[in-house]
C-alpha cells in the first residue's frame, strides 16, 4: 500500500512538471505572436492633400517578408521594409530584426473618390503567417466658396453708395468675381484684398490670404425698396459659386429730436436726455456728448407711436425713442452744450443740440495740519486736511514750489465736514493725508499747494508759504584784485575802488542779515585779496552758492559811466533764463526794464526761482529809490553769469555810480552804506 502511494505521488509530480513545461511553451509562443501597427495615418485622419504617407512597423517570430497596403480592401502597393525602429527593437528584443521593423508607403489619393476610406496594412511573415492592421481616413476635396459680408441681409440704406464686400476661394485659383444687382450684371469686383482671417479658417486655397473682394454700386442704380445683390465667383477651371443678400433702400432724410432737456434750461441735479431719431437705414447707436466729450450711449428701442404716425415709412419708427440719465456730478458747472448724435446703419449721422446751465455749489478745501508761515524745520510733516466737491473728489495733488510731489491719500472720515457741507458727495470721507518730507529740501521759504480735482474736472486749490529751517543767504562782494578787478575812479584826488566799496557794503549787509536770524556766507572775506581770472572768479562764486544750496544769492556792485559824470542812480539785475533749471519757453527777447543787451535770452515760463528773483530785484531798487532818494534805474532781466547760473533766487545790485562825484561820496560814506544794507535786508526779510 505504501509502495502504491509512492508510485502515485511520482506520477502526480511528473504530470505537474509536464503541464508546467507545456504552459511555458504556450506562453512563449503567445509572447512571440506577430504584430502589425500603423503609426500614420491616425484613426479618422482627414486630408485635402493628393498623397498620404502610410507608416508603421511589423514584427513576427520568423521575420517580416512583405507588407501590403490596401485601400478599401484593394491592393494599393507594397511598402518599403527595413526602416530603422530602435524603439521597437528596445521594446521587443526577442523578435527577428525588430530594430529594423519599420515600413512606409505613399498612397496616391488622386485615384480615390472624396469621402471615407479604410487603409489596411497586411504584414506577411517569413513563415507565411499574416497580421493585418487598419485605420479609417477621409479624403476631402476643396470646393469653391464665396461669402458677402456687406451688405448685411435685410439692412437699410438711404443715399449712400452700396459697398459690396466679401471674399471668394477656389481650389483652382480665382479668375474673376461678377457683381449683379437685381439679376443685372454691374461689373467685376476688385479681388486680392487681404483676408488673413479667411486663410486661417480655410487653409490651403490658392491666394487665400488675399481672397477679399469689393465693388461699389452707385446709389442711383438702386431701386427704392427691396434690392438683391449677388456675387458670382468663377475659378480658373470654370467652376462657379455665388452668394446674395437682400437689402432695402429708403432715401428719406435722417431726423432727430431732443425732448429733454429743454433748451437753456437750468439744471441742479441728475437729468434725462430723451428724444427720438430716425434714419432710412435704421439706427445703430445714439451717442450723447457734453461740450463735445462723449458721456454715454443712450438706450434705444423706446416706444414712440407718435413718431411712427408722423413718419410711417422709416424703419422701426415705432421704436425710435432713446433715453440716457446723466449724472450732474460728472459735469462742470456753467453753461454746457448737450449734443445727441444718432448714427445710422449706413454710417450717416444726424445731431441735435441743447444748451443747459449746470448749477452746483463751489468746491471747498482746507489744510488743517500746517499753517501759513510755519517752519517745517527739515522734518517729515503730516500734511492733512479736507476737500469737498459736489461731484466728489477724484484726487488731491501735492506741489512744492509748483513741483509735483505726489497724490495725497483720500477718503478719510470727516464727520465734521459732512455736518458743515451735508449736500456734497462723500463729504463724510473728505479727509486727505500726505507725508511731506522736507529733509532733502533747501532752507528758506517754499510754496506748498494742495490741488483737489473733482470728478467733473473742477479744481480747487489751497496754498501757503512755509519755511524749512534757518535761511542761508550768500552775499557776494563783487569783483577781486586780479582778472576780475572792479571799476576804479579818482575824483579830486580821492580814489574810489568798486572792489573795496562792494566789500564794505557786503560786510554791513552780512551783519544786518545775521542780526535778523539768517545764516550768511560771503564769497570772499575782507582780509582776502583773490586774483582769479574773470572766468574762474565767476565760476567759484556760482559753485559756492549751488553747493551750499543757498536760499538766496545777493551780489553787491557799483556802477560807472565812461562818458558822463552826471549819470547817477541805482539798478538791480536778475535772470529769467535759468538753463540748469528749465529750458522750456526760452526765446530771444528784450529786457522788460528797457535796457538793450546783445543775445538776451528770456524765459516766457519762468521758474519759481526766477520769479522770486524778479520780485526781489524790483522791491530792492524801488526801496532804495524811495527810502534813500536815489535815482531809480529799475530792475533788469540781464542774464548775468551769477544770476543766470545759480539755482536759487539771485540778484545783483548796482549801489550807485562812482563816476559821479556826488554819488561817489555817498557810496563811500559808512553811514550811507549802512542805510543801503538796512534797506536791502528789509526787502529780503519780506520775501525770505
Amino acid at each position: 500500500m505504501r509502495r502504491l502511494n509512492k508510485v502515485l505521488s511520482i506520477i502526480c509530480v511528473f504530470l505537474f512538471i509536464s503541464n508546467l513545461f507545456s504552459a511555458t511553451k504556450v506562453y512563449a509562443e503567445t509572447a512571440q505572436e506577430a504584430m502589425t501597427v500603423i503609426d500614420d495615418p491616425v484613426e479618422n485622419f482627414s486630408t485635402f492633400d493628393g498623397s498620404m504617407l502610410v507608416r508603421g512597423w511589423a514584427i513576427s517570430k520568423s521575420g517580416l517578408k512583405e507588407a501590403k497596403v490596401y485601400i478599401d480592401d484593394n491592393l494599393a502597393g507594397y511598402a518599403s521594409l527595413g526602416l530603422a525602429r530602435p524603439d521597437v527593437g528596445k521594446a521587443y528584443p526577442n523578435y527577428v530584426n525588430s530594430n529594423i521593423s519599420g515600413y512606409a508607403y505613399t498612397v496616391d489619393l488622386s485615384k480615390y473618390q472624396e469621402g471615407k476610406h479604410k487603409v489596411s496594412v497586411q504584414a506577411v511573415s517569413a513563415d507565411g503567417s499574416i497580421k493585418i492592421a487598419s485605420k479609417n481616413i477621409e479624403k476631402k476635396v476643396r470646393k469653391p466658396l464665396a461669402n458677402l459680408d456687406s451688405p448685411v441681409g435685410n439692412s437699410h440704406i438711404s443715399k449712400q453708395s452700396l459697398l459690396v464686400r466679401g471674399w471668394a476661394l477656389n481650389p483652382s485659383g480665382l479668375r474673376y468675381v461678377g457683381v449683379y444687382l437685381n439679376n443685372a450684371f454691374k461689373g467685376y469686383a476688385t479681388i486680392g484684398e487681404s483676408r488673413t482671417d479667411i486663410d486661417a479658417a480655410y487653409p490651403g486655397y490658392p491666394a487665400g490670404k488675399n481672397s477679399g473682394i469689393n465693388y461699389i454700386i452707385e446709389n442711383k442704380y438702386l431701386n427704392e425698396g427691396q434690392n438683391v445683390v449677388r456675387i458670382e465667383a468663377v475659378g480658373t477651371d470654370g467652376s462657379k459659386v455665388s452668394d446674395e443678400r437682400v437689402f432695402y433702400v429708403y432715401r428719406g432724410e435722417a431726423r432727430i429730436a431732443i425732448d429733454e432737456p429743454s433748451d437753456n434750461s437750468t439744471i441742479s441735479d441728475d437729468f434725462l436726455v430723451r428724444g427720438w431719431a430716425l434714419n432710412a437705414s435704421g439706427i445703430t447707436k445714439v451717442n450723447v456728448y457734453v461740450d463735445n466729450a462723449n458721456v454715454g450711449t443712450a438706450t434705444l428701442g423706446q416706444s414712440r407711436d407718435d413718431v411712427k404716425r408722423a413718419y410711417p415709412n422709416y424703419p422701426d419708427a415705432d421704436k425710435s425713442g432713446y433715453i440716457l440719465t446723466l449724472r450732474q456730478s460728472g459735469i462742470s458747472p456753467g453753461v454746457r452744450e448737450v449734443k445727441v448724435e444718432a448714427i445710422g446703419s449706413d454710417g450717416t449721422s444726424s445731431t441735435a443740440i441743447r444748451k443747459v446751465n449746470i448749477i452746483k455749489p463751489q468746491p471747498e478745501i482746507n489744510i488743517d495740519t500746517v499753517r501759513d508761515g510755519q517752519d517745517l524745520n527739515r522734518g517729515q510733516v503730516n500734511l492733512g486736511g479736507w476737500a469737498v466737491n459736489y461731484s466728489g473728489v477724484k484726487s488731491a495733488k501735492i506741489y512744492l514750489d509748483n513741483n509735483y510731489l505726489g497724490d495725497a491719500n483720500i477718503g478719510f472720515s470727516r464727520p465734521d465736514v459732512k455736518a458743515a457741507y451735508p449736500k456734497y458727495y462723500q463729504a463724510e470721507s473728505s479727509g486727505f493725508n500726505y507725508t511731506l518730507n522736507m529733509q532733502d529740501k533747501s532752507s528758506g521759504i517754499h510754496n506748498l499747494k494742495v490741488v483737489a480735482i473733482g470728478n467733473d474736472g473742477t479744481v480747487k486749490e489751497k496754498s501757503l508759504n512755509v519755511y524749512n529751517g534757518k535761511r542761508l543767504i550768500v552775499v557776494d562782494p563783487g569783483h577781486n584784485y586780479g582778472g576780475d578787478n572792479g571799476a576804479e575812479r579818482t575824483i579830486d584826488g580821492v580814489k574810489y575802488s568798486e572792489t573795496e566799496l562792494n566789500m564794505q557794503v557786503a560786510v554791513k549787509l552780512q551783519a544786518t542779515l545775521t542780526s535778523m536770524g539768517y545764516t550768511v556766507v560771503m564769497t570772499r572775506q575782507p582780509w582776502q585779496r583773490p586774483t582769479d581770472t574773470l572766468s574762474s572768479s565767476l565760476q567759484a562764486r556760482t559753485k559756492l552758492a549751488n553747493d551750499l544750496k543757498a536760499d538766496l544769492f545777493v551780489s553787491i556792485h557799483h556802477d560807472v559811466s565812461d562818458n558822463n559824470t552826471t549819470t547817477n542812480g541805482v539798478s538791480t539785475h536778475y535772470s529769467s533764463y535759468r538753463p540748469s533749471l528749465d529750458n522750456d519757453g526760452i526765446v530771444s527777447g528784450n529786457d522788460p526794464g528797457g535796457w538793450s543787451y546783445d543775445d538776451l535770452k528770456i524765459d516766457t515760463t519762468p521758474t519759481v526761482q526766477a520769479q522770486l528773483s524778479r520780485q526781489l530785484a524790483s522791491n530792492v531798487v524801488n526801496a532804495l529809490g524811495n527810502s534813500l532818494g536815489y535815482n531809480n534805474l529799475r530792475a533788469h532781466d540781464h542774464g548775468l553769469y551769477v544770476t543766470r547760473n545759480i539755482n536759487t533766487p539771485s540778484i545783483l545790485i548796482e549801489c550807485g555810480f562812482i563816476s559821479n562825484p556826488n554819488e561817489a561820496k555817498r557810496c563811500a560814506n559808512q553811514d550811507e552804506q549802512q542805510k543801503k544794507a538796512d534797506v536791502i535786508a528789509g526787502e529780503i526779510r519780506k520775501l525770505f
